[in-house]
């Protein structure tokens, strides 16, 4: 089992309510277990907790939310890459590669989780980011970072980018490649 950063949980919270307001965030608590709820209602972003506190979030959000938005998990993950990459960043990373960007923001990865690691490797069109390692393993967790990682090219310029996920370890994939093609 792996441990998330108490920042990796802030968004969420943030999204559901500013989009749907604080009785759609008190919904997502009582749907969830109540030991979970609990931890989850005292997360500080210092802090250090079970990965599977962070699926039970998202599987959670999925289900009080699917029919308000059926893409929630991939929403979720594109508010939070708006929100880590400021205004001056992507004014700053516009002058660089797509490919270069996804390359820093892996090196980021170990602020937030404490297994897994990243590689990227060139392909045509695009590149594709490789998660190998990490401890959690759910459908919800990679659609999360599908959508993170769309919205994290676009905000760097790339145009027309797509984030297919054709080998996965909830399938029975060795890792998780993110094939991320963008023109």
């Amino acid at each position: 089992m792996g441990r998330a950063k108490g920042t990796a949980f802030f968004h969420d919270e943030e999204y559901v309510k500013q989009t749907y307001g604080p009785d759609a965030w008190a919904r997502v608590l009582a749907a969830m277990p109540a030991a979970a709820a609990e931890v989850r209602s005292s997360i500080v972003a210092v802090g250090w907790y079970d990965d599977t506190l962070l699926v039970e979030t998202l599987r959670t959000v999925e289900e009080v939310l699917r029919e308000r938005d059926p893409r929630i998990i991939e929403t979720l993950g594109r508010f939070a890459a708006e929100q880590d990459l400021t205004r001056i960043h992507r004014v700053f990373l516009r002058m660089a590669s797509p490919a270069f960007v996804l390359e820093r923001a892996t090196n980021l990865w170990r602020r937030f989780f404490d297994s897994g690691r990243w590689e990227v490797k060139p392909a045509e069109g695009g590149v594709d980011g490789l998660l190998i390692d990490s401890a959690i393993v759910h459908d919800v967790f990679c659609r999360n970072l599908q959508g993170y990682l769309q919205r994290l090219f676009e905000l760097v310029g790339a145009k027309d980018v797509t984030v297919g996920h054709p080998e996965c370890r909830v399938q029975g994939g060795a890792l998780c490649r993110f094939a991320i093609r963008w023109t």
